[in-house]
């Protein structure tokens, strides 16, 4: 068996963070497969910003201050370039990229890249289609109006000489630009074919029976409300509650200040000026454990999500579909991934589509229960105990 190491410098937390603290999707991921290659055998070394050396599940968990090892027979490093030189000479060293991949191909990147020729590992198709460079704009996938809108930009300061105008160096950027793409293309590592192994999903949300009756109109936003939370709230607003007078919009995600939720997001986070009922039919919960969320998404009709371009694989949705939760997404990023349009949910660019197909979830129960069906059948993904089996094929191979 191989002597692994990994490195993830995400977050502070530790093997047992995982059944105590709410966590990101990195940090679950990374500990999910160091519990699961330690059960194949592995000696598991991991070192994030923990508090103390410990060992959890089989894992050993290590400070980034505790020295590193000077060799090892895989190193994972975990998305970021700047942590492949933390083992000097493993005898195989791979990145595993959980977010996205765009900053790879920058100057302060490629080096790295180049230098330490690392075996990139995707989790979806949307990351490989990043990381391969194009030497000009990607078109978004939906219009402004699916989208939160720009912040206004900050006044600019008069330049005082006159090479130095906003011109100048708008035209220097995207020169640098096309010369870190050109780059990237040469010098990125790019094994044929990428290794792409979608992420594993927890036990507990795989193989669950059907409902017997369909949950009460509610649906569920469960990210950061960052991604496009303000646009969707518009939208349920204006489109879908008029129509399901009922319905209710639970929305989980970062810490939003208890019950000045409103106050403290209303204009940035949450549209300004809706009336007292619909801010009533918003619901805004505190982060809540695993257990509790998958609870919450488990009673709830639908998920609504309109997504960012940042959503590299999107756990959170991938493990409602796996309760049995249809989804309607904005086709953005890696999110049409995760639905099957027509079959566990819908896709839709286009606010009147999306209103739309929320409501027919929210109200038809025939619709809601072949969709409910379909995500139990369909969309239970991997374990990650078959994730890790795959990872150890794809980056040990033969020499175990």
């Amino acid at each position: 068996m191989a002597d692994i190491v990994i490195a993830d410098s995400t977050g502070h937390y530790d093997g047992r963070y995982l059944e105590t603290h709410p966590l990101g999707a990195t940090e679950t991921s990374v500990i999910y497969l160091a519990r699961a290659l330690a059960k194949r055998g592995h000696s598991v070394t991991v070192f994030t910003h923990c508090d103390a050396a410990i060992e959890h599940e089989g894992v050993h968990w290590r400070p980034f201050a505790s020295a590193a090892p000077a060799s090892c027979d895989l190193y994972v490093a975990v998305q970021h370039a700047e942590l492949l030189g933390f083992v000097k000479a493993p005898r195989r060293r791979v990145l595993w990229i959980l977010w996205e991949p765009k900053h790879l191909d920058h100057a302060g990147q490629i080096w790295r890249m180049f230098r330490y020729r690392p075996t990139p590992v995707f989790t979806s198709r949307y990351q490989v289609r990043l990381y391969t460079p194009r030497l000009g704009p990607r078109s978004p996938e939906v219009g402004a109006d699916m989208r939160n809108p720009p912040p206004a930009p900050e006044p600019l300061e008069p330049w005082s000489h006159p090479f130095r105008s906003l011109r100048r160096i708008v035209r220097i950027g995207r020169l640098r630009r096309l010369l870190e793409l050109g780059a990237a293309s040469v010098l990125l590592p790019r094994p044929e074919p990428c290794v792409l192994i979608p992420l594993g999903l927890p036990d507990d949300v795989r193989g669950l029976p059907a409902l017997a009756e369909p949950p009460r109109p509610r649906a569920i936003f469960a990210s950061n409300p960052v991604r496009n939370l303000r646009r969707l709230v518009e939208i349920w607003a204006t489109s879908i509650l008029p129509r399901v007078p009922e319905a209710v919009l639970d929305v989980y995600g970062i810490d939003h200040r208890g019950s000045r939720a409103w106050q403290a997001w209303e204009g940035t986070l949450l549209p300004s000026g809706l009336p007292a009922h619909v801010k009533a039919s918003v619901r805004l919960h505190q982060i809540a454990p695993r257990q509790a969320l998958f609870e919450a998404m488990r009673g709830s009709r639908v998920m609504l999500y309109l997504g960012h371009e940042c959503e590299a694989f999107c756990v959170v949705l991938a493990e409602a579909q796996a309760l049995g939760v249809p989804a309607v997404v904005a086709p953005v990023a890696a999110l049409p991934e995760r639905v099957i349009d027509g079959i566990t949910g819908f896709h839709r660019a286009d606010p009147a589509g999306f209103a739309d197909a929320a409501v027919a979830l929210l109200t038809d129960d025939a619709l809601w229960r072949r969709q409910h069906e379909a995500c139990l059948r369909e969309r239970s993904g991997i374990a990650w105990r078959d994730f890790a089996s795959r990872f150890e094929a794809a980056v040990l191979g033969n020499s175990l």
